[in-house]
């Protein structure tokens, strides 16, 4: 993956990205999970299961998205921030 597809997927421009159908929809389904996972509906799920998404593949999505979002609660609460070079990567685009 290049710098110009780093910078479509922080943009969410998944359709400009060289990604599978399975894998674009499993990188939407992950950002929902993240941003209200009380939302997620069978309609979400279906949609997956038209790329033929396994119940391995949608769990492991939702423990990845779940961990990143606890370490950055936890890395918060003791006010730990970005280390150095990933403020330099964000602030440099």
């Amino acid at each position: 993956m290049d710098d110009d597809e780093i910078e479509q997927i922080r943009n969410m421009e998944f359709d400009k990205v060289d990604l599978s159908e399975k894998e674009k929809r499993l990188f939407v389904f992950g950002v929902k999970v993240h941003a209200d996972p009380h939302s997620v509906t069978d309609e979400d799920i279906a949609r997956l299961r038209e790329v033929e998404v396994t119940d391995q593949e949608i769990v492991e999505v939702i423990e990845v998205v779940n961990y990143g979002d606890s370490i950055n609660r936890f890395c918060d609460a003791l006010g730990i921030g970005a280390d150095a070079f990933l403020t330099y990567e964000m602030n440099s685009k």
